[in-house]
C-alpha cells in the first residue's frame, strides 16, 4: 500500500510541475502550451467520467467542486482558442521570433 501511495505522490508532483510550466507557457504565448492544456482538459474530463458514480454520490463538496473546476477549465480554454486568444498568441509568437 504503501507503494502505490509514494507513486501518487510521485505522479501528483510530476503533473503538478508540468501544469505549472503550462500555465507559464500560455502566459509567454507559447502555442505548445496551449495545446498541452486542452490535452489535460480533455485527459481530465476523462478521469471524471470514469468515476461519476464515486462523484456524484460522494459529498456534494466533491460534485460543486469539480463541477466548479471543469467550468473554469471550460472558460479559460474558451479564451485562449476564440479568436482574440488566437490573434495574441499570434502576436506573442511574432514578437519571440524577434528575439
Amino acid at each position: 500500500m504503501q507503494k502505490n501511495g509514494i507513486l501518487v505522490l510521485a505522479l501528483t508532483a510530476f503533473f503538478s510541475v508540468v501544469m505549472a510550466l503550462a500555465i507559464v507557457g500560455i502566459s509567454n504565448g507559447y502555442n505548445w502550451a496551449r495545446n498541452l492544456s486542452i490535452v489535460f482538459f480533455v485527459l481530465g474530463l476523462h478521469g471524471a467520467t470514469s468515476r461519476l458514480d464515486e462523484i456524484v454520490n460522494g459529498p456534494t463538496f466533491y460534485l460543486i467542486f469539480e463541477v466548479a473546476t471543469y467550468l473554469l477549465d471550460s472558460i479559460v480554454l474558451f479564451l485562449i482558442f476564440s479568436r482574440p486568444g488566437t490573434l495574441w498568441f499570434q502576436q506573442s509568437n511574432d514578437h519571440t521570433e524577434d528575439l
